[in-house]
């Protein structure tokens, strides 16, 4: 480039090198708010909070506080899903405000001190009335989403029975109904399914037990239909830390001996126990479901019997017991289209 070509380019108009900067800066102030904004009417917090007298963590996530506020019941017992959140949330917290709530003694709200007769069915039930309405105070909502997943959608599908004033739908997933006769319909399967596989050592076993045992209703796809890693989901999660997989184990068993040594509630049986829900029914089935608790045609003959202001089979086609994890884009989608929608 010739010495005269170079000066040319120095010296530009000034009103063009102004007119330049004035849109540059326009253009990062402008970024820069949008960004500021946002972060001004989201949430990502990792909290305590007490109920019942016992510090408990809660997970609060979403793009605009201002959008309605979903309670996730966790399963297990003692199988908290905080870890998984962000495997299947992208979405939804673009419409909800996602609370996951360890429940006493589970995952991050264990501790080696607790006493196990702090341990229930009925204390959890207690601490997530006590914890929708904190949650209604907090974000201003006159009431909130409720979704229960396994374990949790027994307490879900009770406090949605009990509290109609607290909660815009329920939604189950994984819905527990009549274990006992559940169980029965799990042991055909699983029967079924080793006589065809030529499985004797598995037959074998499950005669003896005359129960449908958890690690071969897993080996048999009744757990998980599709391949997942699920500790691999866990240490994915932006709030992992090294050990936890330990510690929530630790809980787990904690919970759940402690759960069946206190227990409170009689044999669950939502046919009679919870022959109508004043809120909307939202059930969200894997198809390939088969925990021993969780048979889909009981929840089918369920659903056709409840008295609800409106109620609805969600069906996943490519999931057994844990859709939000085999099917997240679609499970994201049906709570957006299918619950959201059909409530506005």
């Amino acid at each position: 480039m010739s010495k005269q070509a170079s000066s040319r380019r120095k010296r530009l108009p000034a009103c063009i090198v102004l007119s330049v900067l004035l849109l540059v800066h326009g253009a990062q102030a402008e970024s820069g708010a949008a960004a500021q904004g946002k972060a001004e009417t989201g949430i990502d917090s990792l909290e305590d909070i007490t109920l019942g007298g016992i510090r408990q963590k809660v997970l609060i996530q979403g793009d605009d506080i201002a959008n309605p506020v979903l309670l996730w019941l966790h399963g297990g017992p003692g199988e908290p899903a905080m870890m998984l959140a962000h495997h299947f949330s992208s979405e939804l917290r673009r419409h909800l405000t996602l609370v996951h709530w360890d429940q006493r003694g589970a995952g991050l709200s264990y501790s080696p001190e607790l006493d196990p007769q702090q341990i229930s069915e009925a204390l959890i039930e207690s601490d997530a009335v006590e914890l929708a309405r904190w949650l209604t105070r907090r974000f201003n909502q006159e009431k909130i989403y409720l979704l229960g997943h396994s374990f949790g959608s027994v307490i879900g599908l009770r406090l949605a029975a009990a509290h109609p004033e607290l909660f815009c739908a329920y939604i189950g997933v994984g819905q527990v109904i009549k274990p006992s006769e559940s169980e029965k319909l799990t042991y055909a399967w699983l029967e079924h399914t080793l006589l065809q596989v030529g499985d004797w050592e598995g037959l074998e076993r499950i005669h003896e037990a005359h129960s449908p045992l958890i690690d071969l209703v897993a080996k048999y796809g009744g757990r998980m239909h599709q391949t997942v890693d699920y500790n691999a989901i866990i240490q994915s999660s932006p709030y992992y830390f090294d050990g936890y997989i330990e510690k929530k184990k630790a809980a787990r068993e904690f919970c759940q001996q402690a759960i069946a040594a206190n227990k409170t509630k009689g044999p669950d049986d939502f046919f009679r126990e919870a022959p109508e829900v004043k809120v909307p029914v939202y059930f969200m089935v894997g198809r390939f479901d088969r925990i021993p608790a969780c048979a889909p045609a009981l929840v089918v003959e369920y659903c056709a019997g409840l008295r609800a202001p409106h109620k609805k089979i969600l069906w996943l086609e490519n999931s057994a017991h844990l859709p939000n994890l085999e099917e997240p884009q679609r499970f994201q989608y049906l709570i957006r289209d299918k619950v959201l929608k059909n409530a506005r």
